[in-house]
């Protein structure tokens, strides 16, 4: 009953796309605005709505997907350029700038990642919402860009490491995809 209230198409959260949203049916995990109007997620029902994860998840053929749509490459390029700057400060003593250097914006980036991921694993299987036990699950990355953009997609795969995050997270996940808008709407039609 409760996953019926928070079934609706996948909303892109993509502010420089001209489409809104996917007409794919997904269980939203977070609130979304629409005008001054606020649509509930799986979250706010739980009361746990101030866990980050994964924006939506959907079940078919015995998987499990868990979807997270961002702008990741403006994302890294903001950390990028804050790093940037933050090394370029004469204030800053050698000691700081040698911490610094081991945090790096990709890190920063795939460890959010991954706790949404695994947050998202927890809130579902500690309030019984799929049983994971029996399911192969599928992790996907959206970018926030409309063309069918693969090299685009590889990039951001290789900047990530989304090989070395699957091996970090090799008992919990089965695969990983990272794929543009684009892309999505044909990996949706074909599952």
């Amino acid at each position: 009953m409760l996953l019926r209230k928070v079934l609706n198409n996948i909303e892109l959260e993509c502010k420089h796309i001209n489409q809104s949203s996917i007409l794919y049916k997904a269980y939203q995990l977070d609130d979304k605005r629409k005008g001054k109007s606020v649509i509930n997620g799986l979250k706010s029902y739980l009361k746990v709505d101030g866990i980050k994860s994964c924006d939506y998840f959907f079940q078919k053929n015995r998987k499990i997907y868990i979807v997270e749509i961002s702008d990741f490459s403006s994302q890294l390029d903001l950390l990028q350029n804050t790093f940037e700057k933050i090394n370029n400060n004469d204030e800053l003593d050698r000691k700081d700038k040698k911490i610094l250097k081991r945090l790096t914006p990709e890190k920063i980036i795939k460890s959010e990642i991954k706790n949404k991921y695994l947050n998202t694993l927890l809130i579902l299987a500690y309030f019984n919402i799929v049983n994971l036990k029996c399911k192969q699950k599928i992790y996907i990355l959206v970018l926030c860009i409309e063309e069918y953009d693969i090299q685009v997609a590889q990039h951001l795969m290789e900047q990530l490491k989304t090989e070395e995050l699957k091996n970090d997270l090799k008992l919990l996940i089965d695969d990983i995809k990272v794929l543009t808008v684009g892309m999505l709407k044909d990996y949706l039609e074909k599952i």
